[in-house]
């Protein structure tokens, strides 16, 4: 049976009121360093502010086989 870790990234939100997202060159470099370190992207999520009620990061989940 296969076994698994995991991890988690977040990504905060900018603009005014920090719902808008751009994944510029930083993000890339972070996104790709996991990859060669052998991490698969599983999911994204946005969750939701509950002071706001908009979106203010997104959360990446990873894993790889140990």
């Amino acid at each position: 049976m296969d076994k698994w870790e995991y991890k988690t990234v977040a990504f905060d939100g900018k603009g005014l009121f920090k719902s808008k997202f751009e994944f510029d060159a930083e993000s890339d470099a972070e996104l790709n360093k996991l990859g060669n370190e052998g991490w698969e992207l599983v999911t994204m999520v946005s969750p939701i502010s509950a002071m706001t009620g908009s979106t203010v990061k997104l959360i990446a989940t990873f894993k790889r086989k140990k």
